[in-house]
Parts: structure tokens; C-alpha cells; sequence
């Protein structure tokens, strides 16, 4: 039978066979659920847990599963899959060891299990985007660490007389695992004064009180007070022994010049001076970061203006992360006064003066204006980003568009983790299309050969046997460069963990307390980060925090990188870094740190817009779901300005799935902004699901007598339906909430509701109605002095009912300036849209040729399902076959026809 053990960083151990797992995320998540799950499991349910998102799911499953073939046998019949009974993992051993009572399980054995604990398990296989695949790992993780807890509490009890000092090495296993359990600690101060360590037992006694106040907020634990007295009493008749000093942690040592990639390297420089785009791709380790490093070193000495940045896994929601980012890395002063307005968008930092109004399209031209007057003071410009495995959709999005215009002296540099970019489909959609264009200079980096990882590790001298760590590396340099450094440090092979993540979780343990105790709070923050976050997520005070972070660097941990306004601040120096710092924290502890940045974040969310989505994921991680649920709706909104849909739609998903396990009236509250938000983000095909959902909450919250959530939930849903081309359902709900905002007290929103109701009568002919609607908003508008949107659209409405063309024009025309500096898309569109009507009804064709030419580039900006466009389009030819008509030349109908059958193929009601 073969023992299957799963390695963080995707290696498989079969027996004494190691064998390499398929890169990509979604598949070893695959692999770790059969793993666990030991039965048949359909593929459609399959499919409803990794793959939602894709067009043809079982397409997805298909590849995912021939690759785990490659390596496992896996057992079909029928539709049903599972991995073979041949296979036994330590997850299913453990289980069936600790399901028998733990006193009858002989001491060896206990300890033999207690070796296969070794951090969280199936490190490494969040897919954040398959909910329910998410919460059976967060119960598998919890049972797996109430297995270690169990186990790691009975060898203490055993050990503890006749082998303290085994014991108290489990006691402090227990402590790293849940440090909130006070008994844990108890245990080790006891263990550490029978041991006569009374020093130590104190010192960690005050790391306990630190903790407690930090972060419980609690002064005391009685236990651990009787502890402590107990010491008291002890110290005066034994002398105590202190504790053994810390070793120092030292950076691993490189070869001082260039080692292997000499042809990558040719390339990716040829690239980073000539221009065009290149991609580095290989695996975690392999050098993609090192390699852009030394190219962007050389671009600089032959001064290129690099803009660097870099993708986080925990940004993937954050629209234009990557891109922010590279535009941060350089000073302010590059920025050309004309771009400003653009960019500010993305950078509050340059001020608010710019104007409010902004499309996809703006932004575009605005990041190429920019690049282009670098270009233009710069000679030579180069864009480089790493890990692009993790872009968002709307800057993957932008960096097509940049490729495809190919500015002269624009280089593009990017780098990525090769099987990963099979779970990301905007980025995989952006470089197969460049290589369908043959626009793609690719670079897959192998792994070092023998002479070269002997050259890489010279600087180590004849301590390190370079054939050995080329052996257990496979040529991974960076694998290659810890393991001599651990083995330089004294470490018999024997000793060294068997992957890169232990490597590096060993060389973080042996860190000074000060960066110790700053470690924790970097990694949660998961991504550059200014000093200011840093010190008000870990509370530390100036002088402790600087000293702690200048440890860090100078060990080879932290590196200097742009964060935030603040344009200076902190990274990893590797994503790999990071997460063996992560790691070693346990459940608890990473929720208390996640809780902890989500509020520090939340807080400075004023002055970075952007932060939203960054307070969503640690929330989310908190399990604090109502502030995770409300970060998604803050986040989302923004994505909606910034024409990032998918973002915005994943967002509304993710923050109903926090609503949903709140109490109903706080549900409510934070449910209906969600809903409005995926009203605005998905395509109206999709919609009757939402309608359902609108319905109910708005029947709660009336049978709950929840006026505010009436009106939120009745205003969703009337533009929902006047979105599906549902004229009178739209009125009749905005009806509705025009009646239950009477009573409040926000002016601004009763004249905006019940002008929003005159507006939708007026366009399914309840004229009268309309009007008696419209004057009451007037009135409400007049008296308290406010302005809402809906009013000039509403009696533009009328005006062209009443065939008051030129005064609807100019109404039609005030609401979609007021729609543009709102960065109220649809507003804006619908009020051009009917401009563009009125103009060629009244034959002013050469206007209506303009207007529906905006109406075009408008549509292509806020494109979804294709309907805006499409409609654009039609209306666009119909004026160009008036045009035709108008000059007696002959009249083409076939654009007209073509358009409209692309219309009716949409098949949209509100069309």
C-alpha cells in the first residue's frame, strides 16, 4: 500500500517515490479533496466546487483530471470519480488512529503520528473564488488541528514525569498550534520550572501578559497567575538558568556574479531596450524575480525609467493592483499635469482637484498618455510585473491594450508561475493572444544544471557539497541557496526539512524577538506594505518597529518597495518568504492578525479608495462577516467606476455570502447594496435569479417593518427591471418605494424616488400619473433645496411625450453631464441614448452622427452581455442610411440589417 503524503509546495511522496504534482492550484485542490473524501464523487458535483466560473466546466475537470493520472491512480465508473483505495494519505491515517480512544494507543505510536503534523494542512490550496470548496477546507483544517491538539495534550500528560524535557517540547508544539488556550501555557511555564529554567518560565509568562492585552484585551488568566506564583516561590530557593541565546538568521549567500540563464537573460535585456513584451515563466523558486532584477538593473543603467510592480494573491479582486503599484514606484514629479485627471482614479495621492468624471476608456488613454510622454523625456520605458499569475481582470485587461498599440520605446516585462496560469482566465486569455499575434518573447526557465548550481554556491567554500544540495534541490537556486546555507550553519543532511517552505520557516525561527514579533503582522498583510500599516496593525511603538523591520531586512526578509500614497514602504523579499512566515501561524493567531489589519484598514479606507477589497480579504480571514460584507459593497462600488465587472460581481458574491450568516434585520442592511451591485455587474440574462432575491428581501423587510431596507431593496429592484425591459413592473416597484421614502427623513432620496417613479410611468404611458409624481418631486426638491439626478431626467422624459423635443434635448443633455461627473454609467448611457433618438427625429443628422458615435465608444466602455452595444450600433447605421438617403446616393441597407440581427441574436428586453 502507498502512503501519500502532500508537500506544501505541491510535491507528492509516494512511498519513497517524489514525484511532482501539476502546478496548478484548482488541480492539487482536486487531488487534496479526493484525498480526503475516500469515496465516489460525481463529476457534476465536482464541477459546482471547482469550477463555477469557466464556460465548460467539465472541460476543466477533464485536463485536471489527466494530469492527476500522470501521477495517482484514480478509479472512474460511471460519471463517478475517486482516488485509488491503493493510496493511504497521513490524513486518513491520523483520522483513524485518533478515532479510536487516545489512552488505548501506545506512546510510540502517538509520537510517530506527531511527526506527520507538520503546519497547516493542504498549505497552499485556497481557491477563494469556490466558496463551497472553501469551507470544506476550513473544516478539514479545524479537524485536522482538534486532531493535533488532542495528540499533542496526551503525550504532554504522559511525558511529563519521566521525560520533561520531550514534554515540554510538545507543550510549547501546543502553544505555537492554539496560543489561546491557557492550559497550553500553563503547561510550559510548569515544565520549564520544574526544569529549573525559572528566567525562561518568567519570559514567557510576559510574552503571555503582552498577548493577553495586544490582543484579548484581557489582563489576566487565573491559571497562569497560579503559574507564575508558583515560580515565585520556586525562584527563592533554586537558582534559575537563563535561556539559551538566540541564534542569529542570516541571509542565504549568492554567487556574486551571474550564474546559468545568460541566454534569458540576452533576451529579456534585448526586450527591456528594444521594446515589445516578454514573459518569464517557471516555478516557485526557479528565479523569475532574480532574473527580473538583473534584467531591470541593466535597464536602468542604460537609462531606462522602469515601473515596477508586482500581483498579490490576496488582490486579485483589487482592479489594477499590479499597475497601481508600478505607477508608485516612480516620483510624483513624472506625472504630466495633462495625465493627472486620469489617473487620479488610481492615485488619490495626486490630488483632488482632478475632475470626478471617468471611464474604462479614459483610463486607458490616460496610463498610454502618460507612458508616452515618458517615452517622449525618457528615450526608453519599461513596464515590468511580476507574478502575474495573480492579476486582476482589469489590469490584465489594460496591459492588452498597451501590447496591442505598441508604443514606440514601450517595454513590457512580465513574469509568472507557469501551471498557475491555467486558474486565471483573463491572464491566460491575455497571453495566448499574444502569441497568437507573435507579439510574445516567452522565456521557461529550467532548472539549474550541476556545474551551475556548484557555481551558484561557491561563495560557501568546501562546507557545502554541491553535488548533494543540486541533488535534493533538483536545481532550484532557490532551494539550492537554503539548503547550503542551513548545511554552512551546521545542519547534517539528515536534518534539513524536506521542502523549500521548511527551509525557510527554519531560518524565520532563529530571528531576533523584535522581528520576530513584527513577522506575523507582515505576512497577514500579504502584500507591500507602508511602515505606518505595519506599526498601527502590530501596535508597535517608532523606535521598536524601526528596529524590528531593520532586522528583517538586514536578514534577508523584508526588502524596500514601494506601498500605498506613502510611495515607500516594505515587501517580501519572495512570495515564498512570506508564506513560510505565514505558515507558522497558527488558525487563531492568523485570525486575531487578519481581524486586526481589517480594522486598520477600514480606518484609513478614506484616504485610499482602493483599500476596500484589501479589508474584504482580511475580514473575510477575521471571520468577521459583517465587515467583510460591507468592504465588498465599498469595494465593489469602486470596482463599478472603474468598468471592472467581473471584479465587481465576484465582490457581490462573496459579500452575500458573508450577509447571509448574519441576523436578518443586519443581513438586510448589508444584502441589498450587494444585490444592487450585481444588479449593475452581470448581464441581464443572468438577472431572474436576482429578481427573486430583490423580491424576498423587499417582502421581509415590509412584513419586518424595516422602512430603509424597503426603499434600498424596492430602488434595486425597479431599476432591475427596467434593465429586463420590464417598463411597468419597474414603475409599479418604484411606486413602491417612492410611498415608503415619504415618511424618511433624507429629502435628497424622496424627490430622487419619486421622480424615478414619474420617469418609469411616463414610459409605459400612465401620463397623468407621471405628472402628478413629477410636480411632488419638484416640490420636495424645491423646498429643501437639492438637486437629485432623477429629476431632469424625469421631465426630459415628459418633455419628449409631449413632443417638446428641443427642451427634452436640453434636459436629456443636463442629466447626462450630471451622469458623466458621477461616473454614473447607466444614467449616462440611457440619457445619450435618447439624445441620439431625438436628434435624428428632428433630421439633425450631422449632431445625431456625433452623439451616436459617443454612444458607441460609451456602449464598448460598459460592455457586458453586448446589448448596449448592439443596440449603439443599429442606431448608428440607421443615421448613416438617413445620411445616405439625404445625399441621393444609393442607399446601403445591409449594415442596418446586419446590426439588427446582432440585436435580436442578444435577444435583451430592455432593447
Amino acid at each position: 500500500m502507498n502512503s501519500l503524503s502532500i508537500r506544501l509546495l505541491g510535491e507528492l511522496e509516494l512511498g519513497h517515490d517524489k514525484r511532482r504534482l501539476p502546478p496548478s492550484r484548482r488541480t492539487r485542490a482536486l487531488l487534496a479533496y479526493l484525498t480526503v473524501e475516500r469515496r465516489p464523487h460525481s463529476r457534476e458535483r465536482l464541477c459546482d466546487l471547482f469550477w463555477s466560473g469557466p464556460s465548460d466546466p467539465r472541460a476543466a475537470l477533464r485536463w485536471s483530471l489527466s494530469k492527476l493520472r500522470a501521477v495517482l491512480p484514480l478509479e472512474t465508473q460511471g460519471d463517478h470519480v475517486q482516488l485509488s483505495a491503493s493510496v493511504v494519505s497521513d490524513l486518513g491515517l491520523v483520522e483513524r488512529v485518533l478515532g479510536a480512544s487516545l489512552r488505548q494507543v501506545e506512546t510510540s505510536t502517538l509520537i510517530d503520528l506527531a511527526r506527520l503534523f507538520r503546519g497547516e494542512p493542504l498549505e497552499g490550496l485556497d481557491v477563494r473564488d469556490c466558496f463551497q470548496f472553501q469551507e470544506w477546507l476550513l473544516l478539514t483544517r479545524e479537524q485536522w488541528r482538534a486532531n493535533e491538539l488532542a495528540l499533542l495534550s496526551e503525550l504532554v500528560s504522559r511525558l511529563r514525569t519521566e521525560q520533561p524535557e520531550q514534554a515540554l517540547g510538545y507543550a510549547r508544539k501546543r502553544v505555537s498550534v492554539d496560543p489561546l488556550v491557557e492550559a497550553g501555557h500553563v503547561a510550559v511555564v510548569e515544565l520549564l520550572g520544574a526544569a529549573g529554567r525559572i528566567k525562561e518560565a518568567f519570559a514567557h509568562c510576559e510574552r503571555c501578559q503582552r498577548m493577553l492585552e495586544s490582543e484579548l484585551g484581557t489582563l489576566r488568566w487565573p491559571a497562569l497567575e497560579g503559574a507564575r506564583a508558583a515560580l515565585h516561590a520556586r525562584s527563592s530557593v533554586e537558582p534559575g538558568s537563563l535561556p539559551p541565546p538566540a541564534t542569529e538568521a542570516s541571509p542565504p549567500r549568492a554567487a556574486s556574479d551571474w550564474v546559468g540563464r545568460t541566454a534569458e537573460l540576452g533576451a529579456l535585456s534585448h526586450t527591456l531596450n528594444g521594446g515589445g513584451v516578454a514573459l518569464v515563466l517557471g516555478e516557485p523558486g526557479i528565479g523569475k524575480s532574480r532574473l527580473l532584477q538583473a534584467g531591470v538593473q541593466a535597464a536602468v543603467d542604460a537609462k531606462t525609467v522602469v515601473l515596477r510592480g508586482r500581483a498579490f494573491e490576496a488582490e486579485m479582486i483589487r482592479p489594477y493592483g499590479a499597475v497601481i503599484d508600478a505607477l508608485r514606484s516612480i516620483p510624483l514629479r513624472h506625472f504630466p499635469r495633462e495625465d493627472v485627471a486620469h489617473l487620479a482614479p488610481l492615485l488619490p495621492e495626486l490630488g483632488s482637484s482632478a475632475p470626478q468624471a471617468f471611464d474604462r476608456e479614459r483610463l486607458f488613454d490616460g496610463v498610454l498618455s502618460f507612458l508616452r510622454t515618458l517615452c517622449r523625456n525618457e528615450a526608453r520605458v519599461a513596464l515590468v510585473l511580476d507574478d502575474v499569475q495573480w492579476l486582476d481582470d482589469a489590469s490584465a485587461a489594460l496591459l492588452h491594450f498597451l501590447a496591442r498599440v505598441g508604443e514606440r520605446g514601450l517595454a513590457i516585462a512580465l513574469a509568472a508561475r507557469d501551471g498557475e496560469l491555467e486558474d486565471n482566465p483573463p491572464v491566460l486569455r491575455l497571453v495566448r493572444s499574444l502569441r497568437r499575434d507573435k507579439a510574445l518573447r516567452e522565456m521557461a526557465l529550467l532548472p539549474l544544471l550541476g556545474e551551475e548550481t556548484r557555481a551558484l554556491l561557491r561563495g560557501f567554500g568546501a562546507t557545502v557539497d554541491a553535488r548533494l544540495v543540486h541533488q535534493v534541490s533538483d536545481g532550484n537556486p532557490l532551494f539550492a541557496l537554503e539548503i547550503a546555507d542551513a548545511v554552512a550553519r551546521g545542519l547534517a543532511p539528515s536534518e534539513l526539512p524536506g521542502t523549500l517552505l521548511g527551509l525557510l520557516s527554519e531560518r524565520l525561527e532563529r530571528l531576533d524577538e523584535r522581528a520576530r514579533a513584527l513577522l506575523p503582522w507582515a505576512a497577514t498583510l500579504g502584500h507591500s506594505f507602508a511602515l505606518e500599516t505595519l506599526g498601527a496593525v502590530s501596535g508597535s511603538g517608532p523606535e521598536e518597529l524601526l528596529r524590528g523591520v531593520e532586522e528583517l531586512e538586514r536578514r534577508g526578509v523584508l526588502r524596500v518597495a514601494a506601498a500605498g500614497s506613502s510611495q515607500f514602504g516594505y515587501d517580501f523579499v519572495h512570495d515564498l518568504v512570506r508564506r513560510a512566515a505565514y505558515q507558522g501561524l497558527s488558525e487563531p493567531r492568523r485570525r486575531l492578525c487578519h481581524a486586526r489589519a481589517a480594522q486598520v484598514l477600514w480606518d484609513d479606507l478614506e484616504r485610499d479608495p482602493g483599500l476596500g477589497s484589501d479589508v474584504a480579504h482580511h475580514a473575510a480571514l477575521a471571520g468577521n462577516h459583517a465587515l467583510a460584507a460591507r468592504a465588498c459593497a465599498q469595494a465593489g462600488e469602486r470596482c463599478l467606476r472603474l468598468f471592472a465587472y467581473a471584479e465587481a460581481l465576484e465582490l457581490s458574491q462573496r459579500g452575500r455570502r458573508h450577509a447571509a450568516q448574519l441576523p436578518a434585520r443586519e443581513r438586510r442592511s448589508l444584502e441589498i447594496p450587494l444585490l444592487e451591485l450585481q444588479v449593475h455587474a452581470e448581464v441581464p440574462a443572468k438577472h431572474d435569479d436576482l429578481d427573486a432575491s430583490l423580491s424576498t428581501t423587499l417582502s421581509e423587510a415590509d412584513a419586518d417593518g424595516d422602512r430603509a431596507s424597503v426603499v434600498a431593496a424596492a430602488t434595486a429592484l425597479a431599476v432591475l427591471r427596467y434593465y429586463r425591459g420590464d417598463l411597468p413592473g419597474a414603475g409599479e416597484i418604484s411606486r413602491r418605494a417612492a410611498d415608503a421614502v415619504r415618511t424618511g427623513e433624507d429629502p435628497h432620496q424622496t424627490a430622487n424616488e419619486l421622480a424615478q417613479s414619474a420617469r418609469c410611468f411616463a414610459l409605459v404611458g400612465r401620463i397623468e400619473e407621471s405628472r402628478a409624481l413629477l410636480v411632488e418631486a419638484a416640490e420636495v426638491a424645491q423646498k429643501h433645496g437639492v438637486a437629485p439626478i432623477e429629476l431632469p431626467f424625469a421631465r426630459a422624459t415628459l418633455a419628449q411625450f409631449d413632443g417638446q423635443l428641443e427642451s427634452a434635448q436640453e434636459l436629456f443633455q443636463r442629466t447626462a453631464d450630471s451622469a458623466r461627473r458621477s461616473n454614473d454609467h447607466w444614467r449616462g448611457y440611457e440619457a445619450l441614448a435618447r439624445l441620439t433618438m431625438i436628434a435624428l427625429e428632428r433630421s439633425q443628422l450631422t449632431r445625431a452622427r456625433k452623439l451616436a458615435s459617443q454612444l458607441v465608444a460609451h456602449a464598448e466602455r460598459m460592455e457586458k452581455d453586448g446589448a448596449e452595444r448592439r443596440f449603439a450600433g443599429a442606431l448608428s447605421a440607421l443615421i448613416e442610411l438617413r445620411l445616405q438617403a439625404d445625399s441621393e446616393s444609393a442607399a446601403d441597407t445591409a449594415p442596418v440589417e446586419r446590426e439588427l440581427a446582432r440585436l435580436r441574436a442578444i435577444d435583451t428586453k430592455a432593447f
